[in-house]
């Protein structure tokens, strides 16, 4: 439906919000991803989707994280899982997945790509010489009607937190509707996890920028501190978190196994946690991370304990640092909710309670923003 925005003072139509209004206008990935990024677009979940998808350098994030790559191509190569197997990659972006399957010995892969990106994968196979193995279908894998059942689907639909691209739903209606009851999902589940943290750098930094404000422009504007502090506290981040941060252990607060997964698990998830303070000092709030299981065995882990990747971890703030001491507990709850029709957008609310205090609640928000992400910080593509 066509509409109107204004952006500094001039109106904009808007002449599309749904992928079907956009395939209707002849728009390309290409055209959608210029129009998401120009900020005049105000999409629905689908369009953000095919922008998203579209842009190259979110596949390069992906393809330039030596860690899901290495863990990816050995929880597909090693132990013979793909051997003799018809395979299909759903969604399959830039096909590295449909690839590795093949070069693992795939008796058949159907590599299926909803955006014009299903052109470098018919080139890739090409180039690979795998066009024998790899079928490239340009279409929705939720629609598309393949000839036969499939003995693995291979899928990358993790975001960050793991459920926060939205994609589960979509990888559940393809296992409902492709796998074999005795087939597999690579990757085949996953562990969240929660832990304190302690970052007096970034936490410190927006205050220290309040309270120098003077000094640099001859204005003091120390009164915007408070609210600095709010928003602070209600937005998630994305961001690199070592292991010095750490001041407690990491506690697992929900498993996921993907061949099982209901439809609920696939747009919110939660669970209780226990935390132990292991050293004296200023607690700025918690990070939440991830690892991701293959069925061979192989372990993609994404904990500040690991080499870095670029899903980083989510991390949310206090309002005001907690000063903890050693043994001193913190026990609660965290759940995560995809936004209903928002794809990259979740909600993170935060249950916790400082020995016996009373219980206090942050909700906490993260996504995009006019095609970006809103707290892009410090991704080492090569940490090495």
């Amino acid at each position: 439906m066509s509409s109107e925005i204004k952006e500094n003072g001039n109106s904009h139509k808007i002449l599309y919000t749904t992928l079907d209004e956009a395939k209707k206008l002849g728009k390309t990935s290409r055209d959608i991803f210029h129009d998401f990024n120009s900020g005049r677009l105000m999409p629905q979940a689908d369009v953000i989707g095919e922008g998203v998808y579209y842009d190259m350098f979110q596949h390069y994030l992906m393809l330039a994280d030596s860690s899901r790559m290495l863990h990816y191509k050995r929880g597909i190569f090693e132990k013979n899982k793909i051997k003799g197997k018809v395979v299909l990659d759903a969604g399959s972006g830039f096909g590295i997945l449909a690839l590795w399957c093949a070069q693992a010995g795939a008796k058949k892969v159907y590599a299926v790509e909803i955006t014009d990106n299903y052109k470098h994968i018919i080139e890739a196979a090409k180039a690979n010489g795998l066009s024998d193995i790899v079928e490239v279908i340009h279409d929705d894998a939720l629609l598309v009607d393949l000839p036969e059942k499939v003995d693995v689907i291979v899928s990358e639909p993790i975001g960050m937190s793991i459920i926060a691209e939205g994609m589960f739903t979509f990888l559940c209606s393809v296992r409902d509707k492709y796998l074999k009851p005795d087939g597999e999902i690579l990757p085949c589940g996953g562990n969240l996890y929660i832990s304190a943290i302690s970052d007096p750098d970034f936490a410190g930094r927006i205050e220290s920028f309040f309270q120098n404000f003077k000094a640099m422009y001859g204005v003091k504007m120390n009164h915007l501190i408070p609210r600095a502090r709010d928003s602070l506290s209600s937005r998630a981040f994305q961001k690199s978190i070592r292991k010095h941060f750490l001041r407690s252990e990491p506690a697992m607060f929900k498993t996921l196994d993907f061949k099982t997964m209901s439809f609920e698990e696939a747009n919110c998830v939660y669970g209780d946690y226990d935390l132990e303070i292991v050293s004296d000092g200023l607690v700025h709030g918690f990070s939440i991370f991830f690892d991701i299981l293959f069925p061979n065995g192989t372990l993609l882990d994404t904990s500040p304990l690991s080499q870095p990747t670029h899903w980083k971890s989510t991390v949310c703030y206090f309002k005001e640092p907690k000063n903890l001491q050693q043994g001193q507990k913190i026990t609660g709850t965290v759940k995560l909710r995809v936004v209903e029709n928002i794809e990259f957008f979740i909600d993170v609310t935060l249950e916790y309670r400082i020995d016996d205090e009373p219980l206090e609640t942050n909700e906490y928000c993260l996504g995009f923003d006019r095609g970006q992400l809103i707290n892009l910080i410090n991704f080492d593509i090569d940490p090495n």
